[in-house]
């Protein structure tokens, strides 16, 4: 054991403990004097303690929530910016995405499809006319009318068609391409 009175662990804590503010005062200027070593060692500290992490998170859920509204609140631009480069990569995900809320708010009924199924229905020739390629999915039995979300009430259609289309029936449908063929 050191004889410096300076060294000794007991000398050390009655400092820290009698100048506790002048020293939290240095380490928040500190952090603010050097954001990029504070990022780096707050990701480090996640990696390597992800249950204390996740247990603080459990326990303090009015905090995380303010947390990330004030995220969201200062970064409205950027979070606006990365919504449009996601919904322009991933079409069939907001058409599903679109579709089922509608069927929640009809309360139709609404089953898993998966973006695999919609990508097998677009990668066909459109339903309606035989020509164009498929860019949409549309209910056989439309929302609108009691139809459900779900892969056995979906075809797939090219824009026009689907537009045209509208929130007839299949029959209906038919019926009107054939009067407006005759007249």
């Amino acid at each position: 054991m050191s004889s410096c009175k300076m060294c000794s662990s007991e000398s050390s804590r009655q400092y820290r403990a009698a100048h506790l503010e002048k020293r939290r005062a240095y380490s928040r200027q500190w952090a603010r004097d050097n954001p990029e070593r504070m990022r780096e060692s707050d990701r480090k500290r996640r990696i390597a303690l992800p249950e204390r992490i996740k247990n603080w998170r459990d326990a303090n859920p009015e905090k995380v929530y303010a947390s990330a509204l004030n995220w969201r609140v200062a970064n409205a631009e950027k979070r606006c910016a990365d919504n449009r480069k996601w919904q322009v990569a991933n079409p069939e995900k907001i058409q599903l995405i679109q579709h089922r809320r509608r069927a929640r708010i009809k309360a139709n009924g609404v089953f898993l499809v998966t973006v695999k199924e919609v990508k097998r229905l677009l990668a066909q020739p459109c339903y309606l006319c035989g020509v164009a390629p498929s860019t949409a999915s549309d209910h056989i039995i439309p929302i609108s009318r009691g139809g459900r979300q779900a892969i056995g009430n979906l075809l797939g259609v090219c824009k026009p068609c689907n537009s045209r289309k509208g929130t007839m029936l299949l029959v209906e449908f038919n019926r009107y391409l054939r009067n407006r063929v005759a007249a």
